[in-house]
Order: structure tokens, then sequence, then C-alpha cells
């Protein structure tokens, strides 16, 4: 399997993807699981994902979006006071 995003650019050695599970007997589903590194540029991807099988080859397009992580939520609180005065 191969991908390939609307830029042309191969982003098969940036993005590392397994589907889960790899194999099962005909017909059966399989989930397609992407990681992506954690400093690859926020933005939308149009993937063009192509298998061959059998002798047959089948493209999918995939949208892929990827967004900043969201950092931790923290928070802290002083009191004037201590407590139990």
């Amino acid at each position: 399997m191969t991908i390939h995003d609307s830029r042309n650019v191969y982003v098969q050695s940036l993005i590392d993807f397994a589907f889960n599970p790899k194999s099962g007997i005909p017909l059966f589903s399989s989930t397609l699981v992407f990681k992506v590194p954690d400093d690859l540029r926020s933005d939308i991807y149009t993937l063009t994902i192509t298998w061959m099988g059998g002798g047959i080859a089948r493209d999918v397009e995939v949208t892929l979006i990827i967004k900043e992580a969201e950092k931790p939520f923290e928070f802290r609180s002083r009191s004037a006071q201590p407590l139990g005065t």
C-alpha cells in the first residue's frame, strides 16, 4: 500500500499507518490507523491510498485533518490566608 497527498508529496515516510486487524477471512472489516509525528504541520491532507492484491489495484481518497494538540489544562489557586485560620 502506498500513500500520496494531493500535492504529490510522498507522505508514507512521515505518517505511520497500520491495519487492525492486519488480515482476516473474507469478508472482514479492518480499520486503518494513522500515527503522525508531533511536529507534523497542522493542515488538511487529501490522501490517495492505493493497495494491490490478487492482480487488482484499488485507490481510495481520504481526508486527514491534522490539528494542533490541545495543551493540558492547569489550574492553580493561591490563598492569601493559610487554610484553617
